[in-house]
């Protein structure tokens, strides 16, 4: 997973929520770590609808963990934590 081009201007907090996702993530071998484009690459003018995003994040052990560091990053485009950010 590669970091986004604002990445260094995450606040620290941001950035900590987003290095203990990802070791989560290694740890639990989650679905989104080695094939992301399910969850990020989707056509735009056709994103996942609310329910399809819960059920793609449904079981992940980091699903609220996920939610939070979208929530606090700004993220705009993508599912995280079972929500679509659409802009």
């Amino acid at each position: 997973m590669s970091l986004s081009p604002g990445w260094n201007d995450q606040s620290p907090e941001v950035q900590k929520k987003f290095r203990a996702l990802i070791e989560g993530a290694i740890e639990n071998q989650v679905p989104c770590l080695n094939k992301p484009e399910k969850w990020v690459e989707y056509d735009e003018d056709h994103p996942p609808s609310a329910q399809e995003a819960a059920k793609m994040c449904w079981g992940c052990p980091l699903r609220l963990e996920c939610l939070d560091y979208a929530e606090s990053a700004g993220v705009t485009f993508g599912v995280y934590g079972g929500r679509v950010f659409d802009g």
